[in-house]
C-alpha cells in the first residue's frame, strides 16, 4: 500500500487537525483574538514614545487610555450588530468584544502632553518623555592635577 495524504494514518494530518482544534479553542477563550489585543508597534527615542494601535471597528468613544509611571493601559469596547432586524446569524467571526491590554513602556511618560487620534480602525499615541527624566550629559572638567 502506497503512502499518501489519504491514509487514515497520515501523521500530518492528525497534527494539522489537532492543531486545528487547539487554534479554534484558543480562539473561542480569548473572544476571537490573541491574548496580545490589540496588536501595536512602539518606537522610542529620547525625547518619548509613539504607538500605534491595530482595532477596527472600535469606537473612539470606547476607548480608555491611561498610564502609571511606565505602564500604558488600553481598554475598549467593539460592538457589532446585526446588519438587518431579525436577521439569523450564520457565522460569527466579527463579534463584539471588550479588550484591555498593559504593556511596559521603556520610562515614565508625561499623560498631560499625550496625543491620542484614531482613524481608519489605527491607534496612534505620542507620548512624552518628561524632561525631569530625560538624558542629561554631566560635562567632565579636568583639574589641575598630577601630570
Amino acid at each position: 500500500m502506497m503512502w499518501n495524504e489519504r491514509h487514515p494514518l497520515n501523521l500530518w494530518d492528525a497534527f494539522s487537525e489537532m492543531q486545528r482544534v487547539f487554534d479554534e479553542v484558543g480562539r473561542d477563550f480569548a473572544g476571537g483574538l490573541g491574548a496580545d489585543y490589540p496588536t501595536m508597534n512602539l518606537w522610542s527615542n529620547d525625547d518619548g514614545v509613539a504607538i500605534t494601535a491595530e482595532m477596527p471597528g472600535v469606537d473612539p468613544k470606547a476607548l480608555e487610555i491611561s498610564t502609571v509611571g511606565s505602564t500604558l493601559t488600553i481598554r475598549g469596547k467593539r460592538t457589532v450588530s446585526p446588519p438587518v432586524e431579525g436577521a439569523t446569524c450564520l457565522r460569527d467571526e466579527i463579534g463584539s468584544l471588550e479588550f484591555a491590554r498593559s504593556i511596559q513602556l521603556p520610562f515614565d511618560v508625561d499623560a498631560d502632553s499625550a496625543v491620542a487620534d484614531y482613524r481608519d480602525g489605527i491607534l496612534h499615541l505620542s507620548l512624552k518623555r518628561p524632561e525631569s527624566s530625560k538624558p542629561r550629559r554631566i560635562v567632565v572638567s579636568a583639574s589641575g592635577g598630577a601630570s
